[in-house]
């Protein structure tokens, strides 16, 4: 059966919350940067490259045997909207990112690799090797995520009505 997500935007923030399951908020930095990145579904922080403008995202567990919050990560970025890193609020651990390609993702030496359609600024898929977690996301001319592989099983999202980070 799928899992249906039921989500909304108020002002720089964005939650989804799947049937009394989970509960998924982002909060944006900017309109702006908000823009220059790509929308990933509920879970997908795995590969946080795709972000730009992110300031926070958490995910909570709403279920009846629930854990209450088990993702929370803050983002920082440069002065030109590129990641730079990303803190697990809840193990205090960080990730770092550099080596940017020309439209501002970060390349990381070659672990994460993109795919642009012509005259697109956001790819349409980005590619993370096995050595840092093994999966494909495909995105579409909006930058809504639609497919992700994840090394072994292909996971489709179908992405409905409209939704847009707007200023309060």
């Amino acid at each position: 059966m799928d899992k249906l997500f039921t989500c909304s935007v108020s002002g720089l923030t964005y939650d989804c919350v799947q049937e009394g399951e989970t509960f998924d908020s982002r909060t944006f930095t900017s309109i702006e940067a908000a823009k220059l990145g790509l929308i990933d579904t509920p879970f997908f922080y795995l590969i946080p490259v795709s972000q730009r403008g992110l300031e926070s995202a958490k995910v909570t567990d709403l279920s009846e045997a629930g854990m209450g919050l088990f993702q929370h990560y803050t983002y920082t970025y440069d002065s030109e909207s590129r990641l730079v890193s990303r803190k697990d609020e809840l193990s205090s651990g960080t990730s770092n990112f550099s080596d940017y390609n020309s439209q501002g993702f970060p390349r990381n030496g070659g672990d994460f690799s993109y795919t642009f359609a012509p005259g697109r600024t956001r790819p349409s898929k980005i590619t993370v090797p096995l050595s840092v977690s093994s999966a494909v996301i495909e995105y579409n001319e909006n930058g809504w995520a639609t497919r992700l592989y994840n090394g072994t099983d292909y996971f489709y999202i179908t992405n409905t009505g409209t939704l847009s980070i707007c200023p309060e």
